[in-house]
């Protein structure tokens, strides 16, 4: 059983956070860190342990060349440039000549040789994109996209092995009274791989 005259070292750590004098001497002079010895540590530990932030590539194929942008997401709000490349085709090379997806690869992979995952997003012309904003009856959660689908292959015709189909669900509405969802649904070409 401990003495109840004797005080604990945790009593004496309390004691001195709250600020009271325990009576065993004069305070310890406690070194507070000045804003350089942190910029120091962080530095060296910054070369020792680069973190990696999410990027981003975007990539635009324009008609002579092909335009690369590398950004970091500084924060959930603001993104950094970290590169920028403008990469003329090869002499009769352009995006529908076969050998361009060989080309594209090898210009991605130099770009984001230090980049680990990226997001690769890329922009096709708006005259390739079918684009439709359709109201749909109210069914439930799971017949949703089956709804979409169909009524977008009523007004549009498409290939579902050369189109890639989404859609972005609006909200709900009254159309004459009836509650009805709205979508916006899309078609586009459906991406060659490229091994």
């Amino acid at each position: 059983m401990a003495r109840t005259d004797t005080i604990s070292s945790t009593e004496k750590l309390l004691d001195l956070i709250r600020g009271k004098q325990t009576g065993n001497g004069p305070p310890v002079p406690v070194e507070t860190p000045t804003s350089s010895s942190v910029s120091d540590l962080s530095s060296r530990f910054g070369r020792l342990l680069k973190i990696r932030r999410p990027a981003t590539i975007g990539v635009s194929l324009g008609y002579t060349d092909l335009k690369l942008v590398k950004i970091h997401h500084a924060s959930a709000t603001s993104q950094e440039l970290v590169d920028y490349r403008s990469v003329a085709y090869p002499p009769e090379i352009n995006p529908q000549h076969p050998d361009f997806p060989s080309f594209l690869k090898r210009t991605l992979n130099e770009f984001t040789r230090d980049t680990k995952f990226p997001e690769i997003w890329s922009s096709i012309s708006s005259a390739r994109v079918e684009l439709r904003y359709l109201k749909i009856p109210k069914v439930s959660r799971r017949q949703i996209a089956n709804t979409v689908f169909w009524t977008f292959k009523k007004e549009v015709s498409f290939s579902e092995n050369e189109a890639v189909f989404d859609f972005d669900f609006l909200g709900e509405t009254l159309d004459d009274g009836v509650p009805k969802f709205e979508v916006l649904a899309y078609t586009a070409p459906a991406p060659k791989s490229i091994s």
